[in-house]
């Protein structure tokens, strides 16, 4: 019980953290086989804002955000708690707009793009 109430905690601030100003109507939480766990973000309307999957109270899996509409605005992956992999963000019309490398939790390279698709920015960490 004080482990599931640690990762309520935890959850609920990391996601106002990373959403400012944006409030929340609900957080649900579904008990999967083993130790894994899925959350889900409401916006206050109801609509899904975000959901990812937690294991022994840190992030794990495919984190995915979308906006209001519906549309993914985000894809993050995590590793025990380490960002990993490629990340995407995109803007409302569901084009992406950055994509970011991380691997054990440290940042590779990220790239921007402009509305056509082009690169715009690219740097190594």
């Amino acid at each position: 019980m004080k482990n599931y109430l640690f990762i309520i905690l935890i959850t609920t601030s990391l996601c106002a953290t990373a959403n400012p100003g944006k409030s929340l109507s609900s957080t649900q939480f579904v008990q999967l086989p083993g130790s894994m766990t899925e959350i889900r973000y409401f916006y206050p309307e109801g609509s899904l804002m975000q959901i990812g999957y937690m294991e022994n109270g840190v992030k794990t899996g495919e984190w995915i955000t979308y906006n209001r509409e519906g549309n993914i605005t985000a894809k993050a992956y995590y590793d025990h708690g380490k960002k990993v992999g490629k990340w995407k963000i995109y803007n409302d019309a569901g084009e992406v707009v950055y994509k970011i490398q991380y691997r054990d939790g440290k940042k590779i390279w990220a790239q921007q793009y402009d509305a056509e698709g082009n690169t715009i920015a690219f740097n190594y960490k």
